[in-house]
């Protein structure tokens, strides 16, 4: 059965079902959600990458829609989670994910995010600031619990936007790539935190895959340097 949106003899259905029959039940406007073709996606995407890495690991970004089927589907799937913040992290304990499952992302944690997230044992902490690393390492601390972080790298790569209309770096995400080697040196002789990881976030809606390339062989050279 197609998981999608199909049109034949001008009527539509989604997911083998007419959508006049969704109208009728439920009225309009209203969103539907095909679980099967969730699952498709997921599938998809995790196995496009396993066959070359096979320790690949999906985290679903809560924010991008956090219904509880939603979620309990992707568990099911055997998908971890991307919260940003505390309660991110309330939604998905709901959906049965276990802090080990979760990383906690995003540039706008409170004192009260971070110390709740320490307490559920939230697997990896992506920090994108060297003051956001004190401070969750300064929160660790204060509960005696040592966590692990990565650095949200900035990879210093020119984009072009808008066409090639405007080009420039594109920089509100994490710590420049240039500075990152002393800012993991500076997380390993503190107490309480681990430096585990390296993450990057290059932007939204970027449609060219060069830039993912560039990204991806910056952050392997950054890895390889690292482990120097």
């Amino acid at each position: 059965m197609n998981s999608g949106i199909v049109i034949s003899n001008k009527k539509v259905s989604f997911g083998g079902i007419s959508l006049t029959d969704f109208i009728e039940k439920y009225d309009t406007p209203l969103f539907l959600f095909s679980e099967q073709r969730l699952e498709d996606n997921y599938n998809a995407l995790k196995e496009s990458f396993r066959r070359y890495y096979p320790k690949t690991e999906v985290f679903y970004s809560l924010k991008t829609n956090f219904e509880l089927s939603i979620l309990k589907t992707l568990r099911r799937l055997g998908s971890k989670a991307e919260a940003a913040s505390a309660l991110e992290v309330i939604i998905a304990k709901k959906a049965g994910f276990e802090g080990s499952d979760m990383v906690l992302d995003g540039p706008a944690w409170t004192d009260d995010d971070i110390k709740f997230c320490i307490q559920k044992n939230i697997n990896t902490f992506n920090v994108d600031s060297i003051d956001e690393l004190r401070r969750v390492n300064r929160l660790a601390k204060s509960l005696g619990k040592k966590v692990k972080i990565s650095f949200m790298i900035f990879p210093e790569i020119r984009m072009s936007i808008l066409k090639s209309f405007i080009e420039g770096y594109i920089s509100k995400f994490g710590v420049p790539l240039s500075k990152a080697v002393e800012l993991y040196k500076e997380a390993l002789t503190m107490d309480y935190v681990i430096p585990c990881a390296i993450s990057t976030h290059i932007g939204s809606m970027i449609t060219d895959p060069s830039y993912y390339e560039k990204t991806v062989q910056r952050l392997v050279k950054l890895a390889a340097d690292l482990k120097e």
